[in-house]
C-alpha cells in the first residue's frame, strides 16, 4: 500500500502504463496525477478514459484541462468562432478527437484544482505564500494560481509549514538539465532525507515531451522511478 505522485503525462498513454508497471501499481496503492493530461501526445483520450477508469487514481487540473473546458463553453455561445475553436481543441487531441466525448468532458469539469492532506498540497503550478513563507489557506486563495503560477518554482520560494506541497507545470530541465524531480528540503532539513515530512516542496515535471522520460515519486519513502520513451 502506498501512494505516488506523478504530473505533467501530457497524453504519454504507453509510457505511463510503462510506468505503472515498473513499480508494480496495484488496487491498493493510490496515485494522485497533479494536471496536464492532456496535449502534446496522440493518446490523451485514451489516458484520460483509463484514468477515469480507476477509482485508485486521483486527478488535478491542470492549466492544459483548464483551457478544454473554456474552449468547450465557447463552442456552446461563440457560434461565429467555431471553426477556430475547434481547431483549438484539435490541437490537444491530434489523432484522438473522433473519441471525444461527454463522459470525457465531464470528468475533466469535476476535477478539482488542489487536494490537501494533513500531510501534502497538491496543485498543478504553485501557491500562495504570506509574508512569513506560510501557505494561504487554500480555500483564501485564487485558482488560477494553482494552475499558472511561475514564481512558487523560484528556489528562493520554500515554504514554510509543515505540508509537503507537491506540484508540476514547470519542467524540472530546465534548472537541473536532466528532467528528474526535483526535491527541496526544509531549512535545516539533510536534503538527502527518505522522509516526504522533510521536503518543503517537490517539483514533478520531467518535461516528457524534450526528455521523453516520465517520473514518479512515492511518498512513503520519497523514493523516484523513471520510464523512457526509447528504452
Amino acid at each position: 500500500m502506498a501512494t505516488y505522485f506523478i504530473s505533467d503525462i501530457h497524453g504519454e498513454y504507453e509510457l505511463f502504463c510503462k510506468l505503472l508497471k515498473k513499480i508494480k501499481f496495484s488496487d491498493s496503492d493510490t496515485l494522485i496525477v497533479l494536471g496536464d493530461f492532456l496535449n502534446k501526445n496522440k493518446q490523451p483520450i485514451k489516458l484520460i478514459k483509463f484514468i477515469k477508469s480507476m477509482p485508485n487514481i486521483k486527478a488535478i487540473s491542470g492549466n492544459h484541462e483548464y483551457y478544454i473546458i473554456e474552449y468547450y463553453q465557447d463552442l456552446m455561445w461563440k457560434f461565429r468562432e467555431r471553426e477556430s475553436i475547434l481547431k483549438k481543441m484539435q490541437n490537444y487531441f491530434p489523432q484522438d478527437t473522433e473519441h471525444i466525448s461527454m463522459d470525457v468532458i465531464d470528468y475533466i469539469k469535476k476535477n478539482p484544482f488542489y487536494i490537501e492532506t494533513q500531510n501534502f498540497i497538491c496543485v498543478h503550478a504553485g501557491v500562495e505564500l504570506d509574508s512569513t513563507g506560510k501557505v494561504i489557506p487554500m480555500r483564501k486563495q485564487n485558482y488560477k494560481i494553482f494552475i499558472f503560477d511561475r514564481k512558487f518554482v523560484s528556489p528562493n520560494v520554500i515554504p514554510v509549514n509543515s505540508k509537503t506541497v507537491l506540484f508540476g507545470h514547470t519542467p524540472c530541465h530546465y534548472t537541473n538539465g536532466t528532467g528528474r524531480i526535483i526535491k527541496t528540503p526544509r531549512s535545516g532539513c539533510n536534503s538527502n532525507s527518505r522522509r516526504m515530512q522533510d521536503l518543503a516542496k517537490v517539483q514533478l515535471d520531467t518535461g516528457v515531451a524534450h526528455t521523453k522520460m516520465l517520473g514518479i515519486l512515492r511518498f512513503e519513502d520519497t523514493e523516484e522511478f523513471y520510464v523512457y520513451k526509447y528504452e
